[in-house]
Parts: C-alpha cells; structure tokens; sequence
C-alpha cells in the first residue's frame, strides 16, 4: 500500500496537483489527470456570479472554498482569501452553483441497436454528467439497479468521478410492458412489496412507467411516502391529473406524454401507437383552461415538473440544423457516430411531413414550460440520455439550459432550475443548488460572461465536487471518440 500510495503521490506531482486535500483526498491514479486542483483551501477572486437563487449576476465576487465546503461567498472587497490558499483567477470566467439534474440515466439506448436495449454505461455516462457541469443528478429509472447503486457509491467515495447520484428503482410498469428490464407488476401487494425491497437497499425515488396499473401505482405512491421516498412519473395509461391526485412528486417530460390531451384516450390504456397526441398538442394554447387547471392542480400539490427538452429535440427534424449533434458526434465511437448519423439521415426523410407538427408540438412544450414556471411552479431540468442515442450526458444538460433561454427564460431563472429548484425537487436544498457559506462546494466555473452569452454554459473550465476541482476539458479530451466501445 506505501509503495502504490507513493506511485499517486508521485503522478499527482508530475501533473501539477497539490494533494492537501478535503478529509485527505489523494486522487487515485486513474483519476489524477483529471483533477486540477485539490487543495484544501482554495480561493476563487474577482469572478462573475449566479448564486441560483434567480438573483442577477454580480461582479467582482470571491468563493472561498475550505475542505468539501463553501467557507465564504461575497464581494471581493469583503471577502479575502485566507493565508497559503491557492487562488484561482476568476476574471473573463462566470461562477454558478453545479447544475443538479433531475431526470438522467445511467444507460443508453446506443445508435447501433437493433431496438431498445438500455446499456448500462457506469464509466463513460458519470464522467460525461461531471465534465458538462453536473454535480448532482437523480437516474429516473433504472435498467441495471445494482450497477447504477455501485456507481453511486464510488462517486460518494471520490474513486470515480461523477455527480451526487440519487438512484431510482427499476422501472414500474404493467402487464403490456415491451421493455424486458421493467418491472411487470400485477397489483396493489406486488407494488408495496417492490417500494420495500428497493427502498432497503437504498433507492430514494421510484419510477411509475407508461402501462403501470392505477392501482399498482396508488400503492407504491403511498408506500414510497411512507419510506420518506419520492415518485417520479411518465406515464400513459394515466394521465397527469390522476397522477397528480395520486400524490406524485415529479411528473416527467410534461405535455409531450401526457395522455389528457390526446383524443383516444380513455384512461387505463395507452393509446395506440397511432396517437393524435403529437397534433393536438402542436394547436394546443397554453391559455387552454385544461393547461391552466393542470398547471394550478400541480402546484397546489406541490408536484414538480421535470423537463426534458433535448431528448424531444432529437425528433424535431425541423431543428436539425441547430441541436447539438455537431457536438455530440466527436464523443462516438466510429461505429455509433456512423449509426447516429444514419437515424439522423432516416429521420429527416421518414418525418419530413410531421415536421411542422412535430416543431409545434415542440414550441407548445417549450410555452408550457415558461407559464409554469412564471405560475410559480417547481420547474427543473434534466437531459434524459435515450430517445434515439443521440442525446449524451454532460452535452445536453447545457442544451437543456439553451433550451430553457430560447423558450423564455432569463439566464438567471435558467441558472435557477437547473440548480436551486433540481435541489429542492430531490431534498438537497439544505445541501446543494446555492453558493452560500456552509453548503458543499458543488460549483461550476465557465471560461466567458454567462450573463450576455447564453452558450457560455458550453464551456466548463473546472467543475468542483466537494471542494475537489475537476478539469472539464481533460475529462472530455479523454472521451473522445470512445463512447460506445464500453
């Protein structure tokens, strides 16, 4: 053990990282290229700063970081840096909270699939999330619970870089279930019983899914509640009014899913696959009174709305030439950039006639999105890797943020949801999702001014996880043109 802590000691020192770390951190050999500064006592001068709390950008602000903790924030004028801290220079760079992201996953269905098959990707995906700026993340369902659990705890123990996972349960659906991960549960028992078994093993969410059972769902619901666990939805066999009733606390993906709106629906079943879901909400006004009352039952129960805008943008083909691909695309390995490509390609050409209704479809969400928000709802955000596999972590979760500005938000409230407000959806207010003395220093500075440039997001310098500041670029540099091949 001396002889392998001493190879640490002397790799840190070749990469110019001093180890007088939080709770002693000494980087592990395959993560100390990755880690640019773990010092104890670090000092970020002169930065612009979004504090998350929705409140402007203010100048000229130092963040004095002591251990795994925030030891002061304010003006630098008021604030110095404490005798033998390492400065960090903040001038031409933009300081936020790390973004904490409420609907990810640690699998991928990857371009090259013959259909849907979620792989999990317990190396690549956590290091992406990390490097785009996501400190703290909630899976919203699993396919590989056990692996998705372990990651969780190498990330907790600083021996993998990633964020602050909570992990969902497996999926919960019902008997018509296509996905053979899921679980299929029958009634009411089966449901409490599987909300038990997880919660045990340490799951703090639970995932209903497209066919679950009404009654399975009242009954994990009231179980997960009864564990002090929460209850995300994406549903179809219910639509969010009931889901709402039932006391959910976060439905998923918002108008794009929910089965209210569609003409076929009558409640129980989804609909067929050929659902006038997708028109109707592309004519839908979102002064509706059914999307008023939606919007005022879910903030009256308090229930979150989780969005999810660039999954949903790789099947707008209308906006082909603006989505992210152009940066998702070197990350591939050979074989998925090729099978992206060609979805894209088949894509274009297969849902050339729907494009109109599918961008409508798309800008409906994006205004729903906003009035909720505006109303006073638990808005947050998050990238949901799967859809075609063309949505990577890291990469759209700054889309996410874009996407939030381009519907209407100001750059402040984007900085809100994708901070601050995920914080208080997953019950780490107390914690994370603010720059304030005594939270955990989970933060993220960009290279440039994100208060006149919203693609400023795109440009992690460092990202810090408990105090330990992580080199964004090297962590991407070090992906590139491998995910996929593990």
């Amino acid at each position: 053990m001396r002889r392998f802590a001493a190879t640490v000691l002397a790799l840190a020192a070749s990469t110019g990282i001093a180890l007088a770390a939080p709770r002693g951190f000494t980087p592990p050999r395959t993560m100390a290229p990755l880690v640019k500064y773990a010092q104890r006592s670090i000092a970020i001068v002169d930065v612009r700063l979004f504090d998350g709390t929705g409140a402007p950008v203010r100048d000229h602000q130092t963040v004095v970081i002591e251990g795994d903790r925030i030891a002061a924030a304010g003006a630098a004028r008021d604030v110095n840096a404490p005798p033998g801290a390492t400065i960090v220079d903040g001038r031409g760079a933009t300081l936020m909270p790390g973004m904490v992201a409420t609907h990810e996953h640690l699998f991928w269905f990857a371009p090259s699939a013959p259909g849907p098959n979620g792989r999990p990707m317990p190396f690549q995906f956590p290091r992406l999330y990390l490097a785009g700026g996501v400190t703290s993340a909630r899976t919203t369902g699993s396919m590989a619970p056990w692996t998705d659990l372990a990651t969780r705890d190498g990330v907790a123990k600083h021996v993998q870089p990633g964020p602050k996972l909570d992990v969902t349960s497996p999926y919960i659906s019902g008997p018509d279930e296509f996905f053979p991960e899921m679980a299929r549960l029958r009634n009411a028992a089966e449901g409490r019983a599987f909300v038990d078994m997880w919660a045990d093993h340490g799951v703090t969410s639970f995932k209903l899914y497209m066919h679950v059972l009404p009654e399975v769902a009242r009954a994990v619901v009231a179980e997960a509640h009864r564990r002090h666990t929460k209850v995300v939805a994406h549903l179809c066999s219910i639509g969010a009014e009931e889901a709402v009733a039932m006391g959910v606390d976060s439905l998923e993906h918002g108008l794009f899913v929910d089965e209210d709106f569609d003409p076929k629906f009558r409640g129980n079943v989804c609909p067929d696959q050929k659902s006038a879901l997708s028109p109707a909400l592309a004519k839908l006004p979102i002064d509706d009174p059914r999307v008023k009352r939606l919007m005022r039952d879910m903030i009256a129960h308090h229930v979150a709305l989780s969005s999810t805008l660039p999954v949903f943008e790789s099947f707008d083909v209308a906006r082909y030439d603006r989505d992210d691909w152009n940066r998702t695309a070197p990350l591939l390995n050979d074989v998925e950039r090729a099978a992206g490509e060609q979805k894209r390609e088949r894509f274009k050409r297969d849902l050339a006639s729907a494009a109109a209704e599918a961008d409508g479809e798309f800008r409906t969400e994006m205004g729903f999105e906003v009035a909720f928000y505006r109303a006073g709802g638990l808005l947050t955000g998050g990238a949901d890797p799967t859809g075609i596999g063309i949505t990577l972590p890291g990469i759209a979760d700054q889309r996410e943020f874009e996407l939030l500005v381009e519907a209407g938000l100001r750059i402040p409230e984007a900085v809100r949801v994708m901070t601050l407000n995920g914080a208080v959806s997953l019950g780490r207010a107390g914690s994370v999702g603010t720059i304030a003395a005594g939270k955990s220093a989970d933060l993220l500075l960009l290279d440039g001014d994100l208060a006149n440039d919203v693609t400023v997001i795109e440009h992690p310098r460092v990202v810090f996880q408990d105090g330990i500041g992580y080199d964004a670029p090297a962590i991407f540099a070090s992906l590139m043109g491998s995910v996929g091949s593990g």
